[in-house]
Parts: structure tokens; sequence; C-alpha cells
């Protein structure tokens, strides 16, 4: 079985990169989890998923900024997706999800706070809507917090982030975001770590995914569960049948284009789905990760590359 490490390792050489960025892979094979290069392309796919009765959570790709024009002009397309684009699907439960390294964080954190505030200032403006900020690789962990703290310091309630199971600090950080109420999205974890840093097997990530939603579900938090692990969905589906609680007051959230038949059964059995649509040229490190982390998708572009 290939690690995840191999995987990221192999697709930043030179022939991978140029393999996949080549027109056939790209259209064949990117566009099944990359919604498209612009916001307008992208609506089609929002759309499409509000006719399937599920959420969508929009990401503008791009990680890693340090130019400040970049993180401007970044800004100004999550306003623009904002204002312009979600509303313009009407009957869409959609909300926007960002990355603080693409918004400066790498430049400064002051910086970067002041991009995220104002785009979050746009989203409550626009509807409330949810700013969800995503967690990077783990030097990025303590200042991801601290900038999700002090945008709510600044008096905003429709901003999230994320917490991934298999980092060894996610409990102590899952308890101290709770003590404000913040909505979390939880997910596994697909940046490669140490052994010091994260879990490495994938049995003890599902059990310490499993502790964290535990504690989620009982506590004093807006729990959103981002999965693809059958093992996970059914074992959270008996937990929250367990604790007799409502379906509208937790999420499954789940990536563009994979396990979509999942997706739709969740919905007819009546449970929410949100679904995260990535979208922009920056789609390579996204796509990447994507691949790696789950053998399914491997073997699915090996077989795309090798076909007739």
């Amino acid at each position: 079985m290939f690690s995840r490490k191999l995987v990221l390792s192999v697709s930043e050489l030179g022939i991978a990169r140029r393999i996949i960025r080549s027109p056939r892979v790209y259209r064949g094979l990117v566009r099944r989890f990359v919604a498209a290069d612009t916001l307008e392309e992208a609506l089609r796919a929002l759309a499409g998923l509000r006719d399937q009765r599920m959420s969508v959570t929009l990401d503008y790709l791009g990680e890693k900024v340090t130019d400040r024009p970049l993180a401007r002009k970044v800004v100004e397309e999550y306003k623009r997706a904002l204002t312009g684009g979600l509303p313009t699907v009407d009957g869409l439960d959609g909300n926007v999800s960002l990355k603080p390294s693409q918004l400066g964080m790498d430049i400064d954190p002051g910086y970067c706070l002041d991009n995220v505030t104002e785009v979050v200032d746009c989203a409550r403006t626009a509807g409330s809507r949810l700013v969800r900020i995503d967690m990077e690789d783990s030097p990025y962990v303590d200042r991801t917090i601290e900038l999700y703290e002090g945008i709510r310091d600044a008096g905003y309630d429709n901003v999230g982030t994320v917490l991934q199971a298999y980092l060894h600090r996610s409990p102590g950080d899952l308890e101290r975001l709770m003590e404000r109420g913040a909505a979390i999205r939880l997910c596994k974890g697909a940046y490669d770590e140490r052994a010091d840093v994260a879990i490495q097997r994938m049995p003890e990530i599902r059990q310490a995914y499993l502790a964290l939603a535990d504690t989620m579900l009982a506590g004093n938090c807006r729990p959103a569960f981002a999965t693809h692990d059958d093992r996970l969905i059914a074992e959270l589906r008996r937990r929250v049948k367990g604790l007799a609680r409502p379906s509208n007051t937790f999420e499954f959230q789940m990536l563009y284009g994979i396990n979509r038949e999942l997706q739709r059964r969740l919905v007819r059995e009546g449970y929410a789905v949100r679904v995260y649509v990535p979208y922009g040229a920056e789609w390579y490190a996204y796509f990447s990760r994507r691949i790696a982390e789950r053998p399914e998708n491997l073997w699915f572009m090996l077989r795309y590359l090798v076909r007739d």
C-alpha cells in the first residue's frame, strides 16, 4: 500500500507535475475533485448540489501567500463570492472556507487578522454566512486558533474553525474552543506530520476521531463531522441515535467529487450534508493531498492514467 508520505513526495517531482497538469488529466481527472477555475464556473456545481438538497462550503484554492497584493486579491475574491456569487444561487445554504496562510499569515499575523476579519464582516453583512478558518499543517495551529479567537473577541460569531483528529494536541485545543461554543469541523488530517506531532496508524486515528466527536456531541459547540470513512460514519450515526440528538444540530461534511453516492444516501436518510467545493487555478497542492489521503483515490488516478 502506498503511504501518504510517498505519494506526497512523488507529487513534488517535476514529471508528476507535468503529467497531472496536462490538459487531458486536468479535464478528465482533476475536475472530478476541483469544481472549476473560476467562480462563475463553480456556481454551476453549487446549483447542482443545491438541487440534491445539499449545503456547500466554497473554497478559493491557494496557500502560503507571501505577497501582500496577492493576499488582497484573495480577500476581494472571497468578498465577490459572498456578495455576487453565493446569493445568485437561489435556495442555496452556502458559506466559505479559507486558509490563514492564503490571507497573509506568513507575512504578519496582524495583517492576516485584518484580512480575515474583513471577509468575516462581509459574510455577516451578506446574511450572517459562516466563514470557516481551515486548519493547515502543525506550524500554523497555534496561530490559527489565536486568529479565530481574535475575530471572536472583535464581536463576530459567524466564524468557525477546524480540528484534525490525528494531532496529539487536538483534545486540548477542542476544550479551549468549546469554551467559546465554537463551530468546529472535525477531520482526520491530511498533512504529512511527524510521529511526535500526529498519530500515524489509521485505527488509532479513528479512535481519536470518535473520542473527539463524543466530546463535541456532549459539549458546547456546533459540530460538523468531515469524513468519507464508512466505518466512522456508521459509528457516528449509532452514537447520535443513542443520544437522541436531532439531525439538524450537526452535519456531515464531505469533499466535492468523492463518494457521491454516500453523500446522496445520507441526504435520503435525513442527515444534513455539506459539500466542500474548491475552485481556482491554485489547485495542485489540494489535489495532491486528496490523492494521498485515501488509497481508492490513488487507484482511481492510476487506472485513469493507464486506460486506453
